[in-house]
């Protein structure tokens, strides 16, 4: 998987140093649906659904195609829970056979319907939100009983002959059933991917008070992670991440390049820019993606990434490894990290 990744992203790096005088995007951020059956608590996808009509298959895969001759060759499919949409295997099929590296996050509670899917097999990076701890998954996720399904669901799609990553986001509370959640995963021989609570500015609707949520201390936290993914071999984590997120986010050292490497896919078919959680320019459905993407007004956020002020205590994982272009130590290290 991860060499399949790696590939995209240096040939992404090449245009990026200048060999094409266009700027070319890298990764899809797709999410089909802002539709949940959780609340989890640390997730600000509000209890209300700021996008309730969602776009049609037809329109949502010509997003996607504009995207790959855009330049696109890595998507990932989230929400809001994806498997609520009824035509994500269409969509997810359509990816695999333009040539994504393609990925989807589920909360699990679906998974068990799918897991014999053709198009959930065809997938290159399926994950699963959790955490091993009855009562604490419960309670964070905001629905009775949501364990026992979920973790059924994970040995099903595994018994299918899936390979699930585990993803795992860590707070005051569910740290101390970090080493119960690296047991799980080892036991079914999958891997999971551990980083602590991150904050994403999302738009006006963000009442989510995170840091209340995080654990006191970062530093202590992170080497504790290091001593598990020594004693486990399927546990993965950022370190320099971690200590990005724990100095307050992007910063002056590493600017979120979202704007430059992202095309933000909304329910509706529009695509936000500069990032998903913040919407300075909608490029509706009707709108061409390559003339509007390279039009001037996207051109002036693009030159002003990473610096607007909600940019500067930014915490989002998945807009970190499209920012590292600039930073060839960092990006060895998260190869290493993850490649193992």
């Amino acid at each position: 998987m991860i060499p399949v990744l790696t590939q995209h992203f240096v040939d992404f790096c090449r245009f990026s140093f200048g060999l094409s005088r266009k700027t070319r995007p890298f990764f899809v951020s797709c999410e089909v649906t802002f539709r949940c059956n959780l609340r989890c608590e640390f997730c600000n996808i509000p209890d209300f659904n700021p996008i309730p009509e969602e776009a049609a298959t037809q329109v949502m895969e010509k997003r996607l195609e504009e995207s790959y001759r855009l330049g696109c060759r890595v998507i990932s499919f989230t929400g809001g829970e994806p498997l609520m949409r009824s035509d994500i295997g269409l969509l997810a099929t359509r990816c695999c056979e333009l040539g994504y590296f393609t990925g989807l996050v589920t909360n699990g509670l679906l998974l068990g319907k799918q897991v014999n899917s053709e198009w959930l097999h065809k997938i290159d990076a399926p994950a699963v939100s959790f955490l091993a701890d009855e009562e604490s998954y419960n309670r964070t996720r905001r629905i009775p009983n949501a364990y026992a399904l979920v973790s059924r669901n994970i040995r099903d799609a595994v018994d299918a002959g899936l390979s699930p990553i585990l993803f795992s986001t860590l707070t005051k509370e569910t740290f101390q059933h970090a080493e119960k959640t690296a047991a799980f995963a080892h036991n079914l021989g999958i891997n999971v991917y551990f980083s602590l609570v991150q904050r994403s500015p999302r738009e006006e609707f963000d009442t989510i008070n995170y840091e209340s949520l995080k654990v006191s201390n970062a530093h202590s936290a992170i080497e504790q992670l290091r001593t598990l993914r020594r004693e486990y071999g399927c546990v993965r984590f950022d370190p320099d991440f971690e200590r990005m997120q724990a100095a307050g986010g992007f910063n002056d050292f590493i600017h979120c390049r979202a704007a430059q490497t992202v095309v933000s896919i909304k329910p509706d078919g529009s695509v936000s820019l500069p990032c998903p959680p913040k919407t300075l320019l909608s490029i509706k459905t009707d709108m061409p993606l390559e003339e509007h993407w390279n039009g001037k007004k996207a051109r002036q956020i693009r030159s002003v990434r990473g610096t607007m002020p909600f940019c500067k205590d930014c915490q989002v994982n998945c807009m970190y490894l499209p920012s590292l272009v600039g930073h060839p130590v960092l990006l060895a290290n998260w190869i290493r990290n993850n490649g193992r």
